[in-house]
């Protein structure tokens, strides 16, 4: 049984997509967000007021006016316990919006969902309006009554909101926004990490299989992440340890195995190395 609950899309609306008040939304389930949890389905956050704390992957945020928060299906997070929640909330599936190749590659590879590279919360600046007006057309279209063509609206509109919010991240952090090859092998990268991660732990590996030398991969990865292949190797196990330590009943002897470790005492010493404390006790600590 999991210790943290995971929360799927709610079951009986004509389309897998929500927009709802953040202010509201906390009022209503006050003790479900405020406790750690997971969701089924992916979130875009407008903080629109307000500085709380929010956490992500178990790592605090605090959060500004007027900011954008992007997390994928499967995050695990926690609201501030004192609220000062306001703003809009945008909740959907992959199912609803990746009903395309195109846009299942979106979800995929944009940065704007690449929660375990960086967390992706950035300021609007002076492109909130831009982001108001799709929020708003948001909201006009569910006001409408459901057709044919209503999904398809519903699916553009988020589609355009995708691509402004890359926009605008991308001139925040530069970093980011490179040679479209480049980008392309980063994700193809991501991609790969995202499968086997939990037996394949060599740069070689994933460098020969991208068609590149691990030097190369080192350069687009430092370049462009800051990071180099094998620190994102690690940090992608960390954070699935994390995760499984936190929410399943599994032993830290199966966690272990399940994480590509043949020895209980190898995941041990890695485990200790980068968080400075034992699974045990990271496990006892999150479960209080």
């Amino acid at each position: 049984m999991d210790t943290i609950k995971k929360y799927d899309f709610k079951a009986g609306l004509p389309q897998e997509i929500e927009l709802l008040d953040l202010e509201q939304l906390f009022q209503d389930a006050k003790s479900t967000l405020t406790t750690t949890h997971r969701t089924g389905f992916y979130q875009i956050l407008w903080f629109q007021k307000g500085n709380p704390i929010h956490t992500v992957d178990f790592t605090p945020i605090q959060v500004s006016a007027n900011t954008l928060l992007f997390l994928s299906a499967d995050t695990v997070q926690k609201f501030d316990d004192l609220g000062n929640y306001h703003g809009k909330t945008i909740l959907f599936t992959k199912e609803f919006f990746g009903n395309t190749t195109e846009r299942a590659l979106l979800l995929a590879q944009q940065t704007l969902w690449n929660g375990y590279l960086h967390i992706p919360l950035f300021s609007l600046e002076d492109h909130d309006r831009q982001i108001a007006l799709i929020f708003e057309q948001l909201a006009i279209e569910f006001d409408q009554q459901q057709d044919i063509q209503q999904s398809s609206i519903l699916r553009n509109l988020l589609h355009n909101l995708f691509l402004l919010a890359g926009r605008i991240h991308n001139e925040q952090h530069p970093n980011t926004s490179h040679d479209s090859e480049q980008i392309l092998t980063i994700n193809k990268f991501k991609e790969l990490l995202d499968q086997k991660y939990h037996f394949q732990k060599q740069v070689a590996a994933y460098a020969d299989e991208l068609a590149v030398t691990p030097k190369r991969l080192n350069q687009l990865t430092q370049k462009i992440l800051g990071k180099s292949p094998k620190t994102i190797i690690e940090e992608r196990i960390i954070l699935e340890s994390k995760r499984l330590l936190s929410y399943s009943a599994y032993s830290i002897k199966e966690i272990s195995f399940k994480l590509g470790f043949e020895e209980n005492t190898n995941f041990n010493k890695f485990f200790k190395r980068h968080l400075h404390t034992t699974p045990n006790n990271f496990r006892a600590k999150i479960r209080k």
